[in-house]
């Protein structure tokens, strides 16, 4: 039988570890169930001592604009505004109002167009498998390649080779063209060279002329892969506050200072939903979130578009809250670590 006095040490014992942990916790049990209702101080001390405390993984910067104007602008592990940051796949997406601008000046084929009809340099003669996929399919990710770079090596095997476009022109397909979304950076590296090659100059080029100069954009990296092929799939390297310039000009449909850089038809275009037959639909380079998405949460509607880079860089546009979340980050094992920022605390302080 346990004794009396013991059993009094043993609650006194267990009360103060209680004490002991709430006191310690403290702080985070309370930013945990904070809800903001503007972008104020609070608002900037919790999500800065949330994201210094590794809740939402390495993040490296975070910024948000806001009816008109930023209203956090925050950088971890020495990270500062005017530094460079890889953004990966974002390049993905900045490639596609590239590709808008050529459309709407009539210098990129139709949609619709059989790639072999561009790429006929690399036809033997006979009609491979890869000449009827669509300049639209690659747009989607659906051209039908047997190909694995989220878990396999097949963008790997592409990086290393000394020809891009050849090494995914002979990747064999394992289902017909358009049956599928299967994510592929080589596809989006073959738009971008469908674009040089209609231009008669470097897609990189083209895009810093017509997109990146006018919204000043002048501090950034771009290199080019084998052959001078522009790296339209994951090369850039960009400030954060040049990322919420794109942010912007989505949110604005296109116009930046008053200028339309990109048609508003395009924008629409690119960020329907054209594949659903994946966790996020996907546009043409661009993402949307599914309705069931968790990230969705605390939204009066899931008008939510963004473009996404490996290791969690990310521009979130919501056009109903006039709102533009850019991070920079190394999360390189857990990608939506950032999602819980979203849904707990920034979608409700630009309700």
């Amino acid at each position: 039988m346990l004794n009396k006095n013991r059993f009094k040490y043993l609650l006194q014992f267990g009360g103060l570890l209680g004490a002991g942990l709430l006191f310690f916790f403290w702080q985070d049990i309370v930013d945990y169930f904070y809800r903001p209702a503007a972008f104020d101080e609070r608002f900037q001390e919790t999500i800065e001592r949330r994201v210094a405390a590794g809740r939402y993984g390495q993040v490296d910067s975070l910024l948000i604009w806001h009816d008109g104007q930023m209203v956090t602008e925050l950088y971890f592990n020495g990270y500062e505004a005017d530094q460079l940051h890889s953004v990966y796949s974002i390049t993905k997406s900045i490639t596609s109002l590239g590709i808008g601008i050529a459309v709407e000046q009539d210098r990129f084929p139709p949609l619709s167009t059989p790639i072999g009809e561009i790429f006929e340099d690399y036809s033997d003669g006979t009609t491979a498998d890869w000449e009827t996929i669509t300049t639209e399919q690659l747009l989607t990710m659906s051209g039908g390649f047997r190909w694995d770079e989220i878990e396999g090596d097949s963008f790997d095997q592409l990086a290393q080779s000394e020809d891009w476009i050849g090494s995914l022109l002979t990747t064999p397909l394992d289902q017909p063209p358009g049956t599928r979304f299967n994510y592929n950076t080589g596809s989006t590296i073959a738009a971008g060279e469908i674009l040089s090659r209609s231009l008669e100059q470097p897609a990189a080029g083209f895009i810093e002329a017509e997109l990146f100069d006018p919204l000043g954009i002048t501090s950034f990296t771009w290199p080019e892969g084998p052959n001078g092929v522009s790296n339209t799939g994951s090369g850039l390297e960009m400030r954060p506050r040049d990322l919420i310039k794109i942010g912007r000009l989505m949110l604005d449909d296109g116009r930046w200072q008053g200028r339309q850089l990109v048609t508003e038809e395009w924008i629409d275009l690119s960020t329907q939903p054209h594949r659903t037959d994946n966790s996020w639909p996907y546009g043409y380079m661009w993402w949307r979130l599914a309705d069931d998405d968790r990230a969705v949460r605390n939204l009066a509607q899931n008008d939510v578009v963004f473009a996404s880079g490996y290791g969690a860089q990310y521009i979130f546009v919501v056009p109903h809250l006039d709102l533009v979340v850019v991070t920079t980050a190394t999360n390189t094992e857990r990608f939506d670590a950032i999602f819980p920022l979203l849904y707990r605390y920034i979608w409700p302080a630009a309700q």
